[in-house]
């Protein structure tokens, strides 16, 4: 029997010790070496302070001798949390449990001792967890499949505008949940208590009143009493909704603003292209009247006053009068030859694009000493008239510029006729300049190519390096060019 119980105290998990009333360790069980650290021959005849922290041996004595002149002979299932003390110094927290009996005259303490660190750990552990649930900035909560509300953390309290869990404990959820809402809440929660996962945004009505927007991500959850359940972190986007609801009034009206700001644009761009027209017509006109108006006449004066000179009928003093004046008459019609050129270049209806351009570089780089390069790359192609005249006047322009302010001593020209664009390039390598300071001190020039670029719809771009030289780009899409 001896044997039997010897065994028992050995295979418990828990220390047994058996003193005599002086403390001193009768036994001391292998789960007490495992405990305390002492081996048995350390332990037996030891004094029982030996496992408990300087600090609390005072009250031990004290707790004892109570115990033993209490009366009190069994008070086994009473415990007590102490701390004890191992081997090495390192004190613990253990739960002692303490009985005693006379045995042939002798009395015998047994001490029953489990070590509760582990259980401290845990319960630090949870205490910990439910600090964080309820420091949580969203609403946590457990829901069961009936709707039945399990438990809920403190910021999901507030949001459903309870004063305490005891007031909702077990209520149902489905009674706050907006009507609009509840038949997919309610499918939602059997899903999710189903073994589902998912996100629902829905309405609730608050205890006071508020109506609020809710999105809840879920998943399922093994509650130990209430079984199958709903565990969901839930946010209140009530804000965010009415901030997208916003947003999305005011997109609605900044579409409808910019949808007349374009419809603005495109009649001010067919207004500018008709006025285009109108002054490109009223030049054609202009100039058909100065060739075959104004230089019709001076030439049929030219040829009379030539026919005077051949007649020999006057003196010398007025047949030299009659030279100069002669002369004048040629002047006044190659002046008027050239008005009528630049009010409407004929010779774009004559020779085409590529040999208009090529024409004017050729004429400036005879007069103005810079070597002009022209360029065609790819094969021509017919363009709209006043496609063909806005390219022109852009590269007279350009030229002009080059020639007069960027002291370049190389111009290069390149028109490129590609399949969905035709891509005008002048550049130089003059000393460049900052076309906004140009702009802001009145320079013409660049708002005029901007103007007829933007008239017809091309794509003008201008890059200037201080030093280095300008670079001028115009790019005409192939869908603009055939358009009359």
């Amino acid at each position: 029997m001896k044997y039997n119980l010897d065994s028992i105290i050995d295979s418990t998990i828990d220390s047994v010790i058996l003193s005599n009333k002086r403390g001193e360790i009768l036994i001391w069980n292998k789960s007490s070496i495992k405990m305390f650290g002492y081996d048995e021959k350390e332990a037996l005849g030891s004094d029982l302070s030996i496992i408990i922290p300087a600090s609390y041996k005072q009250a031990h004595r004290e707790v004892m001798k109570r115990h033993l002149s209490s009366g009190e002979k069994n008070v086994i299932g009473r415990t007590v949390e102490l701390i004890g003390r191992h081997k090495n110094g390192r004190e613990f927290p253990i739960e002692l449990s303490l009985s005693s009996r006379e045995e042939e005259g002798a009395v015998l303490m047994y001490f029953i001792i489990r070590d509760l660190t582990e259980i401290k750990s845990q319960e630090t552990d949870i205490l910990d967890l439910e600090s964080i649930i309820d420091s949580s900035p969203s609403c946590l909560k457990i829901i069961d499949i009936n709707g039945s509300l399990i438990a809920m953390n403190k910021v999901g309290l507030s949001l459903i505008e309870a004063d305490n869990f005891e007031s909702v404990d077990r209520a149902n959820v489905y009674d706050i949940v907006h009507e609009d809402d509840r038949s997919s809440f309610i499918e939602f929660n059997k899903f999710i208590c189903g073994g589902g996962e998912g996100t629902l945004i829905f309405k609730i009505i608050g205890l006071s009143g508020t109506v609020m927007t809710m999105e809840s991500f879920a998943r399922s959850h093994t509650h130990s009493k209430a079984g199958a359940c709903h565990l969901a972190i839930t946010n209140d986007i009530s804000a965010r909704i009415h901030a997208e609801k916003l947003i999305l009034e005011n997109k609605q009206s900044l579409l409808e603003v910019n949808k007349r700001l374009l419809l603005e644009i495109e009649l001010r761009k067919s207004t500018q292209l008709k006025l285009y027209r109108s002054e490109l017509s009223e030049r054609k006109r202009i100039a058909y009247e100065l060739h075959d108006g104004l230089g019709q006449k001076l030439t049929a004066a030219k040829f009379a006053l030539g026919s005077i000179r051949t007649a020999n009928v006057l003196s010398k003093p007025l047949m030299g009068v009659l030279s100069d004046s002669i002369d004048i008459i040629k002047n006044a019609m190659q002046e008027v030859r050239d008005i009528s050129q630049n009010i409407a270049p004929s010779v774009l209806a004559d020779y085409g694009l590529s040999a208009a351009v090529s024409k004017i570089c050729d004429s400036m780089d005879d007069y103005q000493q810079i070597d002009i390069e022209y360029i065609q790359a790819g094969v021509e192609y017919k363009l709209s008239t006043e496609a063909e005249i806005c390219v022109y006047r852009i590269v007279q322009e350009a030229l002009n510029n080059a020639c007069k302010h960027s002291n370049a001593d190389k111009i290069k020209v390149q028109i490129s006729f590609k399949s969905k664009e035709v891509m005008l390039i002048v550049s130089d390598n003059g000393i460049g300049f900052y076309p906004e300071e140009v702009k802001h001190q009145g320079g013409s020039g660049i708002l005029n190519m901007e103007e007829r670029a933007g008239a017809v719809n091309f794509f003008f771009g201008l890059r200037s390096i201080s030093r280095k030289g300008t670079e001028i780009t115009l790019r005409c899409p192939r869908k603009e060019l055939g358009k009359n």
